[in-house]
C-alpha cells in the first residue's frame, strides 16, 4: 500500500489524505483513514500539510 500511496502522491500533488483514502477505498484496499495519515506522514508526501493563503 505504501507504494500506491507513493504513486499517487507523485501523480496528483494536490489531492490530500483524504482523497487519497478515498481512492485507495475505490482501488479496495481497505484500509483505515488514520492509517493513510501516517503513511503519508512518513513517506513525506506533501498531503496533509496546509500552506498559507496568499491574500
Amino acid at each position: 500500500m505504501e507504494r500506491r500511496i507513493r504513486e499517487i502522491c507523485e501523480t496528483c500533488v494536490r489531492y490530500g489524505y483524504r482523497r487519497m483514502h478515498v481512492l485507495l477505498e475505490r482501488e479496495g484496499w481497505g484500509t483505515n483513514i488514520k492509517r493513510t495519515y501516517r503513511i503519508c506522514g512518513d513517506l513525506g508526501c506533501s498531503c496533509g500539510t496546509r500552506h498559507p493563503s496568499a491574500g
